[in-house]
């Protein structure tokens, strides 16, 4: 679609679902067409502070599982863990 409104909207209901990356890149596309679109930014700066904290709890898990991990079995079941 050509509707920021559209695009906004979608954001804000991925924003719902947790899903950030999708919240991002439709709101990156209400913005792109439309400059001035507040709403559009407010909820994309919200999507990508969401994003960012998720992939930093994500990976901070992972550092604190990595560090426990005593063999190389223990390494890959780790890294197992975060493809499953």
């Amino acid at each position: 679609p050509k509707a920021p409104i559209a695009y906004n909207n979608i954001c804000a209901a991925f924003n719902s679902q947790e899903r950030f990356a999708d919240a991002i890149e439709s709101c990156e596309k209400a913005v792109a067409l439309e400059p001035q679109f507040e709403l559009a930014k407010n909820n994309l700066k919200f999507a990508k502070e969401k994003f960012t904290a998720f992939r930093n709890e994500i990976l901070s898990k992972k550092t604190d599982l990595m560090k426990s991990a005593k063999t190389p079995t223990d390494e890959l079941n780790v890294g197992m863990q975060f493809f499953m």
